[in-house]
């Protein structure tokens, strides 16, 4: 909505609302002679040289490391380990014989974590091999001890 023709606010200029053209047909003129008006160079020196010796910056540092890490490598796609995969085995064997100690059921699902985790995070998955192996030693001591106990009431029995 234009309030140039509204009676409170007066007439509208002929030229319109931002007045008159400058005089001289609204140009900035002719460019100054010359070198854009600064001169020519001096003697000997070149428009644009290397930097005048002095304070300043100095010489070139070099870089340090990056603001951030570098992201590990993607893991190589690797077979199962072998000793996993026996943790395993022989962690779903002694489940038979688990005789109201749960470490045979422990070493199974550590070993299967152990498996998914390969791929993914070799470190936990070595740690979590290890857990399951000592379950498994774990059970096949007590299997031992108690194999040994009942063996001595055989032969000492009178």
């Amino acid at each position: 909505m234009s309030d140039h023709g509204n009676p409170h606010y007066g007439p509208t200029p002929p030229n319109g609302p931002y007045g008159p053209p400058p005089p001289g047909g609204g140009s900035y003129g002719p460019p100054p002679p010359g070198n854009g008006g600064y001169g020519p160079p001096p003697p000997g020196a070149a428009p644009y040289g290397p930097p005048p010796p002095g304070p300043g910056y100095g010489p070139p540092q070099p870089m340090g490391p990056g603001p951030y890490p570098r992201p590990p490598l993607p893991p190589e796609q690797q077979p199962p380990s072998g000793s996993t995969i026996t943790a395993l085995v022989v962690s779903i064997l002694l489940v038979p014989m688990c005789m109201g100690n749960i470490t045979p059921i422990i070493g199974t699902v550590l070993s299967g974590i152990a498996l998914s985790e390969r791929s993914r995070d070799p470190e936990r998955h070595n740690q979590l091999r290890r857990y399951a192996w000592i379950s498994n030693c774990i059970h096949l001591a007590l299997v031992g001890v108690l194999a040994a106990f009942i063996a001595t009431l055989i032969i000492v029995d009178p």
